[in-house]
């Protein structure tokens, strides 16, 4: 096998693969979310991808590697995410131009953190070792996205307008609860009827909160492997909604016998479940 030349043309090939990553990722939260306030911008050579406050997609890929940077592209690079209340940050190839590392330098940037690209050939007649049994590998085109995902509301509209009159109280913005989405996996056909047995996760909220506050957490833990079953409390929680739309409010509780009584409750229930 022949052994790859580290240049920057290979370089340029492998950062501009990771920042198509990012870019697509940008623009289909902004057509699933308008208002999300995904943006992709390109510059110096590479790209500004902006998916949210905080999120590890929203940096800069690929800049540098087309050669020397200006100082009026490292402003547009700048004004790109200050605008948005984001720090600058950027993934930078250490072959990237002599000037793009110099405009770092005279603005008082620093290095946070490092890391490795490793690459070999393959060959086209290569061939890869068939997946475990009950896993299956599937190419997702662009035009199948909406056919492998959807975006559903995270909770009733009913159940959210509760939840922000309630928590309004607190100080959380109106709408808190009724504008959050929760992406979803559509079941695969190849699923079908192949559950095994996994390991079960029974979850019982916190007191006097509803099962679907949780539904992030649930479906992150079950992102490990585990069925995450997550139960309701009628009356105690601050709302319950049937699959009929029929909603159960919350009762009343203040004193201390009233939440003994709460948790015996809880516990009764788990143990039924």
């Amino acid at each position: 096998m022949r052994e790859l030349l580290l240049n920057v043309e290979l370089a340029r090939r492998v950062e501009l693969a990771e920042a198509q990553a990012a870019v697509e990722c940008g623009e289909a939260l902004g057509r699933f979310r308008p208002g999300s306030g995904a943006a992709v911008r390109r510059l110096a050579g590479g790209f500004a991808v902006y998916c949210g406050k905080g999120s590890p997609i929203t940096q800069a890929v690929g800049m540098g590697l087309d050669g020397a940077v200006s100082a009026e592209e490292f402003d547009r690079l700048e004004e790109f995410y200050r605008s948005r209340n984001e720090p600058v940050r950027v993934e930078t190839c250490p072959l990237a131009d002599p000037s793009f590392i110099e405009h770092f330098a005279q603005r008082g940037y620093r290095v946070t953190e490092f890391s490795n690209v490793m690459a070999r050939q393959v060959s086209p007649d290569e061939t890869c070792p068939e997946p475990p049994e009950g896993v299956t590998i599937e190419k997702i085109g662009k035009d199948q996205i909406d056919t492998a995902s959807s975006f559903v509301d995270y909770m009733p509209p009913a159940t959210a307008a509760i939840e922000d009159q309630y928590y309004g109280q607190y100080g959380l913005p109106n709408g808190t609860f009724e504008s959050p989405k929760l992406s979803l996996c559509k079941e695969s056909v190849h699923m079908a009827g192949q559950i095994q047995d996994f390991p079960i996760i029974l979850f019982s909220p916190g007191l006097g909160n509803s099962r679907l506050l949780y539904s992030a957490l649930a479906q992150y833990i079950a992102s490990f492997g585990y069925l995450v079953v997550s139960i309701d409390h009628p009356y105690d929680a601050n709302v319950v909604e049937y699959p009929d739309s029929t909603l159960i409010l919350g009762a009343n509780i203040t004193t201390d016998a009233q939440i003994e009584l709460r948790w015996s409750l809880h516990r009764q229930r788990r143990r039924i479940v």
